[in-house]
């Protein structure tokens, strides 16, 4: 379930996740179609290459506009994102609208929230007025306190 978390009023409406498994992902992601920012935080290293996919197409299908990828292997979560979109395209199911992608191999997981808190925003052809910044946990990658916390610093008012 996403959880509203308390952010400056600046930044768009920020949700915060943690699910156990990819497959509890795939469902909380079809759950609503909101136009949003992401930050999957995961071991992606652990996850298969179906897996990854079901992922990455839940991720299209969601509404999401930005999608960034931390943790282990993180560039494989892009990567499969990426591969979901040429293969929609190939396959005559075009998205119609630019998602960006990103992965932070190298930076820590408040350097990452950031990115997504403040950088991320939807191309021209979305049309968008208002949307919402995700942060979904998914597994151990990172305690959900921890987690919750660096959101909660990273967006919290008056900062």
């Amino acid at each position: 379930m996403w959880r509203r978390i308390q952010s400056d009023e600046r930044i768009a409406p920020v949700e915060f996740a943690m699910v156990e498994s990819l497959a509890d992902a795939c469902v909380l992601l079809r759950e609503g179609h909101t136009p949003h920012s992401l930050l999957v935080a995961m071991d992606a290293e652990r996850a298969g290459a179906a897996d990854l996919g079901r992922l990455s197409a839940a991720i299209v299908d969601s509404g999401c506009f930005w999608m960034s990828a931390w943790g282990p292997g993180c560039s494989h979560v892009d990567d499969a994102v990426d591969m979901e979109l040429v293969m929609r395209e190939i396959g005559g199911r075009p998205l119609g609208r630019l998602l960006m992608t990103a992965w932070h191999e190298r930076e820590s997981f408040v350097e990452a929230t950031e990115c997504v808190m403040f950088a991320a925003m939807p191309s021209d052809e979305w049309k968008l007025e208002s949307w919402t910044r995700r942060v979904l946990v998914i597994g151990d990658v990172i305690a959900e306190g921890e987690a919750r916390r660096a959101v909660e610093d990273v967006v919290k008012p008056g900062a």
